[in-house]
């Protein structure tokens, strides 16, 4: 297990608000860039058509456009958001993980890969069920078990990717693992509206 920080947070609840925070900051130029004509360019699926039992593996609406942004905008969005608390509110600061502004870059670029890349395995599940891109599944225990999925599988690649690059309370990790699905909720939300999704939920 590699630490990138020796000390665990001074405030658990510290450290789960400024990692919410920082992604909701981050997901405001991931919007911005799916919405932008250059982002277009780069609008091929990660699967590149590719079938398996005669059934996409992720289907058209895993691009890789929408696994370029979230990456830095996190990097930035951590280092930006760590920043302004040394700056203007120190005693925040000392709650969180005691690392340098780059290495907390580097942790958010992991958390903005992760929470995009953890998609993949659910798509390609739902692909395997027979479910379409942007539809719900026919049966009640599939739509259940996609909806939780759909809730869980993003926030479960950036915590387990916090789990292995800093100490990771438990008080920390269960508030991300509760938090973590409404914040999701709200960017599917807000990427309906956008009309970058067929439905909010």
């Amino acid at each position: 297990m590699t630490w990138l920080s020796p000390l665990a947070p001074a405030s658990p609840l510290a450290a789960a608000a400024f990692v919410m925070l920082a992604m909701s900051l981050a997901a405001i130029p991931h919007l911005l860039w799916l919405r932008s004509p250059a982002s277009r360019h780069f609008s091929g699926p990660v699967d590149g058509a590719r079938t398996w039992r005669g059934r996409r593996l992720f289907g058209d609406n895993k691009q890789w456009r929408g696994l370029m942004a979230l990456p830095p905008g996190a990097a930035f969005a951590f280092l930006a958001l760590e920043q302004a608390l040394r700056a203007w509110w120190p005693q925040a600061h000392a709650n969180l993980w005691q690392m340098s502004p780059w290495v907390y870059a580097l942790v958010g670029a992991c958390c903005g890969l992760a929470f995009m890349a953890f998609e993949l395995p659910n798509s390609f599940f739902k692909r395997q069920l027979g479910v379409a891109p942007g539809q719900t599944a026919g049966k009640p225990w599939q739509r259940i078990l996609c909806n939780v999925a759909d809730r869980l599988d993003s926030v479960t690649g950036l915590v387990l990717v916090l789990w292995l690059l800093v100490p990771l309370p438990l008080a920390t990790l269960l508030t991300l693992v509760l938090g973590g699905p409404a914040l999701h909720a709200t960017f599917s939300v807000v990427q309906y509206a956008m009309g970058q999704k067929n439905r909010p939920f």
